[in-house]
């Protein structure tokens, strides 16, 4: 098991929702059966809008740029996000082809990958991770609230 990246998820973790209530074992099997990815260009594309999703991913370090396409606006930008953040969970969850794309703005970008084949045989993990991520969802959706209040007085 890799020491440094298994000390450097348990600092995430009390800035990552996504493992709230997790033990280090349950943190380690995990990072055992999960891949690090490394982007190390600004801009460079992570995953494509349309695309099927079939993982999340976790920044480990740097920062990501979460944005849609549109034909009349261009690129609309949804959030930004960094160490500690997660995205691309949406498509694991509905099973929908991916809403946004992902590039890096903030190079390099370091990401723990975890595919939706390490969450599905582990009934108690999977119930878990799927909690936390409605809480990260429930959370995003009251910031985004928030803004749309401010914006409209």
């Amino acid at each position: 098991m890799n020491l440094p990246l298994l000390n450097l998820l348990k600092k995430l973790k009390d800035r990552c929702p996504l493992f709230n209530n997790f033990s280090d074992h349950e943190l380690g099997i995990f990072l055992t059966l999960s891949k690090i990815q490394k982007y190390e260009f600004e801009n460079q594309s992570i995953f494509f809008q349309g695309e099927k999703g079939n993982c999340v991913y976790l920044i480990l370090e740097g920062e990501v740029v979460i944005f849609y396409l549109s034909k009349v606006r261009g690129e609309k930008v949804i959030n930004t996000l960094q160490g500690g953040d997660i995205f691309g969970e949406m498509s694991l969850i509905t099973g929908d082809k991916r809403s946004a794309n992902a590039k890096v703005k903030k190079a390099p970008v370091l990401t723990l990958v975890i595919s939706d084949k390490i969450i599905e045989p582990n009934s108690r993990v999977q119930a878990k991770i799927y909690k936390n991520f409605a809480r990260i969802i429930a959370d995003r959706l009251k910031d985004k609230n928030k803004e749309a209040s401010q914006l409209t007085g």
